[in-house]
C-alpha cells in the first residue's frame, strides 16, 4: 500500500491490482490536497496485524470509502462511481 502526493494540478487516483495474496493499492493525492483528503489517504490502521486471523480485507488497513468520496468530489465532471464492493463493505467506512 502506498499513498503519495503528485505534482500540482494532477488528478487524484486510486489504483490497485495483483492477486488477493499480494494485493497492491496506491492512492495518489493531487498536488494540493485538502487536509481531509490528506487525512483520509494516510488513515492506515495496522491493528489487524496483531489480531487473531490477521488482515483479511484491504479496507481493514485503509478505509477506502472516504478516499473514493474525495475523488468523486475532486473530479465531479468525470462521472466517477464508487465501486459497489466499497459501498457495501463495512470495513471501508471511517473507523
Amino acid at each position: 500500500m502506498a499513498t503519495e502526493e503528485s505534482t500540482p494540478g494532477s488528478e487524484m487516483l486510486i489504483s490497485g491490482g495483483g492477486p488477493p495474496v499480494n494485493r497492491i493499492l496506491v492512492v495518489t493525492l493531487p498536488g494540493n490536497p485538502t487536509p481531509a483528503q490528506r487525512s483520509h489517504a494516510f488513515a492506515f490502521h495496522l491493528s489487524c496485524f496483531t489480531e487473531l486471523g490477521g488482515c483479511r480485507d484491504i479496507c481493514q488497513l485503509l478505509p477506502l470509502k472516504p478516499i473514493w468520496e474525495d475523488q468523486v468530489s475532486y473530479q465531479p465532471t468525470e462521472n466517477i462511481v464508487i465501486p459497489q464492493a466499497v459501498v457495501e463493505n463495512p470495513y471501508c467506512g471511517i473507523k
